[in-house]
């Protein structure tokens, strides 16, 4: 008969703080992947419809969203560079949300409302309950939608561009 060890049903102190604390870096890393990765995407896909300085503003705002699915904005002050329908900035909000690290945590009244108080002048005239239609003509806009692939949350780019954070 072999020995056997005898089972372990209680956790010790220095046990329980070396993997809450193993688990808390992997949780930090994940994070700052999905920041850098939606901050990429946004500094891509936005300039085709505002300034570098709105630009800069807007991923201060989502930052901030991303680390407090509470957090509300400060409106835009500036107009964007061009000018689109409610539609790209609602793709926008659905296509960095879908990589968000607890996307439940966002609603889509929570989206609703952070794109809404972002972008004052362009939701004006739209309710919440349009806003939240996320997906509406899909490829049709400036800013299509973007589907993540199962567990890859990576956006998808064009052949001819790399990404900063795949440098």
């Amino acid at each position: 008969m072999r020995n056997r060890l005898p089972i372990e049903i209680h956790i010790t102190s220095q046990h329980h703080q070396k993997r809450k604390a193993s688990y808390e870096e992997m949780q930090k890393q994940e994070m700052e992947q999905r920041v850098r990765m939606v901050m990429e995407y946004i500094h891509y896909i936005m300039p085709r419809i505002a300034d570098q300085e709105t630009i800069n503003y807007i991923c201060t705002e989502v930052h901030n969203w991303m680390y407090n699915p509470n957090y509300k904005p400060k409106p835009i002050k500036r107009r964007l560079t061009k000018q689109i329908t409610s539609v790209p900035l609602r793709h926008l909000v659905w296509n960095i949300t879908a990589r968000f690290m607890n996307p439940k945590l966002y609603s889509g009244d929570n989206k609703a409302i952070f794109i809404k108080t972002l972008f004052p002048k362009e939701f004006a005239d739209t309710e919440i309950d349009t806003i939240k239609n996320f997906k509406v003509d899909p490829r049709k806009s400036e800013i299509p939608i973007d589907e993540p692939e199962g567990d890859n949350f990576s956006f998808h780019y064009p052949e001819d561009y790399t990404p900063k954070q795949l440098l």
